[in-house]
């Protein structure tokens, strides 16, 4: 793998789990901001950004088995 591809595809990952957070937290802190519970759901939002940034990366970084 050269060092081109190996950037853009590190660059690839940091943006997708970073901007499902970030999307994830807007999503929480408007959502306290209407309906009055601040924080919790923008920490519920933090969490579940995280977890979706999480299976982003780990369905792009396992390869898949070719099949027979």
């Amino acid at each position: 793998m050269s060092f081109n591809t190996f950037f853009v595809l590190s660059f690839s990952l940091c943006l997708r789990f970073l901007s499902r957070i970030a999307f994830s937290t807007l999503i929480g802190y408007y959502a306290d901001k209407f309906i009055g519970t601040s924080p919790w759901l923008m920490l519920f939002f933090i969490g579940l950004g995280g977890y979706l940034g999480w299976l982003a990366l780990t369905k792009v970084s396992i390869p898949k088995e070719p099949d027979a």
